[in-house]
């Protein structure tokens, strides 16, 4: 196999790979689609969040900003050391 034939097949895979990664993204795509529509159709059990879930959900996303903000003032701090050096 010379190097012309090895490129022309790395071709067409490569574009094998392009193909399905795009049907891939429609698929997940479709997912997320129809799992936002079960979450507002109250008749479909188990897709609507519970409390217990949204109230975790809710902790984790203030202690998330609580880290950011922690971090942030931790610069701050280190920013006015380095300053009056």
């Amino acid at each position: 196999m010379d190097y012309q034939e090895r490129s022309s097949e790395l071709e067409k895979d490569a574009d094998q790979m392009e193909e399905r990664s795009d049907e891939l993204e429609g698929e997940i795509e479709d997912a997320g689609q129809e799992w936002e529509s079960k979450q507002a159709d109250q008749s479909v059990p188990g897709a609507q969040p519970s409390q217990d879930t949204a109230t975790d959900e809710e902790s984790a996303e203030a202690a998330d900003e609580d880290d950011s903000e922690a971090d942030s003032d931790a610069n701050a701090e280190g920013e006015d050391d380095s300053d009056s050096s």
